[in-house]
């Protein structure tokens, strides 16, 4: 790779060759919340035998499996 002449040079390329990447992130299947802990990092349950969503606590993975998969209360 080149190296730049000047400053000019350099935030021209900035400008017109650098890409801006927005990942949109992972929501809960069942309350919509980013599955990122505090430190940013992916994090979630998932209930492979029965689905591949994936969830931002065990409250909702147990609130989604009792509307889908419980029985009992149907």
């Amino acid at each position: 790779m080149e190296k730049f002449k000047n400053m000019k040079e350099l935030n021209e390329y900035i400008e017109w060759e650098a890409v801006l990447v927005v990942d949109e992130p992972e929501c809960c299947s069942v309350c919509g919340e980013p599955l990122k802990d505090n430190a940013g990092w992916d994090q979630y349950y998932l209930a492979e035998d029965y689905t591949y969503d994936k969830f931002c606590s065990e409250e909702c993975l147990r609130k989604f499996l009792i509307e889908n998969f419980l029985e009992e209360e149907k």
